[in-house]
Parts: structure tokens; sequence; C-alpha cells
């Protein structure tokens, strides 16, 4: 990255509908607070970089569609607030290892099966989007100690079961 780029705090990609991977040296961008790649139809994969922004605190990956996987450094990303996987229609797993500052996850959409176990580790997590995520079945009983959880949302308006 050039200088002046190392600088940015926001990248918004919306709608770059070619974009199939970001460069391998995103994580070089060290201000970026937001990365809006909504609408990014073709993107398959992020680079494992993303996890050492460490700044970042809006990831949206709204519409996404053929976005295969999350790399595991996601989880690295501790000052994340906000994360969007809304219709990211073939995301299989979540990684949200150490995400404690996790305030809202829309994962509207989604095709993954279940939550993972270090789902219980979003202590700030406060809004939680499972609409539409027709292949979970059920959720895990570490929601429990997700004791700042104010808002929950879940089901389909195809009359599908709900976990």
């Amino acid at each position: 990255m050039h200088a002046p780029c190392k600088l940015l705090q926001r990248l918004v990609l919306q709608e770059f509908i070619a974009l199939e991977r970001l460069p391998k040296n995103i994580g070089e961008l060290s201000k970026l607070q937001v990365l809006d790649l909504y609408g990014c139809l073709t993107l398959k994969r992020l680079p494992s970089s993303i996890g050492t922004l460490k700044a970042l605190e809006n990831l949206d990956l709204t519409f996404c569609v053929t976005l295969e996987t999350l790399p595991n450094s996601v989880g690295n990303l501790s000052n994340l607030k906000t994360i969007r996987l809304q219709f990211c229609q073939i995301l299989k797993e979540l990684m949200m290892m150490n995400l404690q500052n996790l305030v809202y996850l829309w994962a509207e959409g989604v095709s993954f099966f279940h939550l993972p176990n270090s789902f219980s580790n979003l202590f700030n997590l406060e809004v939680l989007s499972l609409i539409y995520c027709m292949n979970l079945h059920d959720l895990p009983p570490s929601i429990s100690r997700l004791v700042k959880l104010k808002k929950l949302y879940m089901g389909n308006k195809k009359g599908g079961k709900t976990p």
C-alpha cells in the first residue's frame, strides 16, 4: 500500500461486481475502521491479513453471495463492533473467537448449520439476527451467557422450523 492509503479510515466498495478478492496487503491499512463490501457479488474469500485490521469496527459483507468462508483471522478483529453477513448464502461456518467487542451480528439468510462454541465469547453482543437461516437447527446452550443480548431475531416467512 502507498503511504497515503495507510491513513484510510473507510473503504467502501459497494456493488463492485467484478471484485473476486481483496489484495493480500489490505492488512496494512492500520487506521481502517469501516470495510463496506455490500453487494460484491463475486467476492469469494477474504485474505487472512484482514485479521490484522485492529482498528476495524464495521465489516459489511451483505449480499456477498459467493463468499465461501471467512478466514480464522477474522476472530482477531478485537475492535469489531458490527458484522453484516446478510445473504452470504454459501457461507457455512462462522469464526467468532475473540470478538469480545462485537455488539451487532446480522446473519440473515446464511447457510451455516450451527453456531460455533466460541459464540459464547461475544460478551457484548446486543443484537443477533438469524432470520432466514434455514439450515440452523438449534442454538447452543452457551447463548445463555450472552447477558447483554437485547434483541434476537429468528424465523422465516416461509413457515419453516425455528430452532
